[in-house]
């Protein structure tokens, strides 16, 4: 599996309550966590699309959600309907730390005959970093019309591939899965940035 017949998307989902404003513009070091992303992907895909109605200062391909508000699955079909590539890599608005051999291991696990490769770190499932094949688009539509908004109803109807194997250190493992839902875990990725 070549690397052109990949692309990737970033799922923006918006800002957190918790948080108090979109946890994708939030500043660490002299990158927004969008722009830490973007720069990560653009070094492995050639193509980097961000699940966004708004457009960033950013040269990526925005894709903004058919379905409203209906959460990662929503935003998961609308990158998979845009997509020009048979595969995208699908990763989260406040994941700043992505790392390329993490990516890299995943998609070594692709095949004719896998629909999804999907991580579990830490005994978790981590739909929002995985590489999901376009073709997939039809039965994420039908459930986001059936009503259903669960990731795992999409895993229910396809052959997956779940990797919880990684021949990389757990440092850098464990900054790749990181990801900001409270201000506590902002402050630690900013003390991570400074070091």
């Amino acid at each position: 599996m070549t690397n052109n017949e990949l692309s990737a998307a970033v799922l923006a989902g918006g800002g957190s309550t918790r948080m108090g404003q979109d946890k994708a513009e939030l500043q660490l070091g002299s990158q927004t966590v969008i722009e830490r992303i973007f720069t990560t992907l653009q070094r492995s895909f050639t193509t980097v699309m961000i699940n966004r109605s708004t457009p960033l200062p950013l040269q990526a391909t925005y894709v903004a959600d058919d379905f409203k508000d209906h959460g990662p699955l929503g935003g998961l079909h609308a990158v998979l309907k845009a997509a020009k590539t048979g595969y995208v890599y699908v990763t989260a608005c406040d994941t700043p730390f992505i790392d390329r051999d993490v990516i890299e291991s995943l998609m070594a696990h692709l095949s004719n005959d896998v629909d999804a490769v999907i991580p579990v770190y830490q005994g978790k499932v981590q739909p929002l970093a995985g590489v999901y094949a376009t073709s997939l688009e039809k039965e994420c539509k039908q459930l986001l019309e059936d009503g259903e908004r669960k990731m795992q109803s999409l895993f229910d109807q396809c052959n997956v591939t779940f990797v919880d194997q990684f021949n990389l250190e757990e440092n850098k493992l464990n900054w790749h899965f990181f990801n900001m839902n409270t201000k506590e875990e902002y402050e630690l990725a900013q003390r991570y940035v400074k070091n």
